[in-house]
């Protein structure tokens, strides 16, 4: 009898172990790639030469908020942005809770952020958040355009952006790091996995 019980204290403490094992791999595991989009996002902002980029279809969170790190950005009329951290329950980041405001004013960027209003491409490119829009099937000479693009004196280029990024980038680094720090504190938080679990049990009810 004594033998018996010892072997089920046993598995139970074993089994606490392993849960708690998990638990901390699963922290060390958001930290780091907490630690690797933060640079991933520190690149962007510090990055020297012409960063562009070309948009065919949905741009949905990180994939939005980066733009804003872009020189240019071409998107197709069917393109549409959009960032929807509330309905999942995590940080704004991208650096977007700076770049936002000062694109779209506080208004609309409140409500991209704040409630994941999807923006067509036209209205995109009225906030000058999108350089110039082109149709689906004309590609490739938006890719024709980019190319001109190696004709122009590139140590002009690297100059004028210099000094372009020179007065915002250590905000932006700042602010870089600030979201890094909260957008991991969301990810580890009971109201994000919640969120979550109900956004899989949805899908997998379709």
């Amino acid at each position: 009898m004594f033998r018996r019980k010892w072997n089920v204290k046993s598995s139970t403490k074993s089994s606490e172990k392993t849960k708690c094992h998990h638990r901390i791999y699963g922290n060390d595991l958001e930290k780091t790639v907490s630690t690797v989009f933060r640079d991933f996002i520190n690149i962007l902002i510090t990055y020297p030469k012409l960063l562009i980029a070309v948009i065919n279809g949905p741009a949905i969170g990180v994939g939005v908020t980066m733009l804003a790190l872009f020189d240019m950005v071409y998107a197709s009329h069917e393109a549409y942005f959009q960032t929807p951290f509330t309905r999942l329950g995590l940080m704004a980041e991208g650096c977007s809770t700076y770049t936002f405001p000062k694109i779209f004013g506080k208004s609309k960027a409140g409500d991209m952020l704040y409630l994941g209003y999807k923006m067509n491409a036209l209205e995109a490119k009225q906030y000058g958040f999108v350089s110039e829009l082109y149709k689906s099937d004309q590609m490739d000479e938006v890719w024709r355009y980019l190319e001109t693009l190696s004709k122009l004196s590139s140590e002009s280029i690297l100059a004028i952006k210099r000094l372009v990024n020179k007065w915002d980038q250590k905000i932006l680094l700042e602010v870089n790091a600030q979201e890094s720090i909260e957008l991991l504190e969301r990810v580890q938080s009971s109201d994000f996995i919640e969120r979550v679990k109900n956004l899989m049990f949805t899908k997998s009810n379709m």
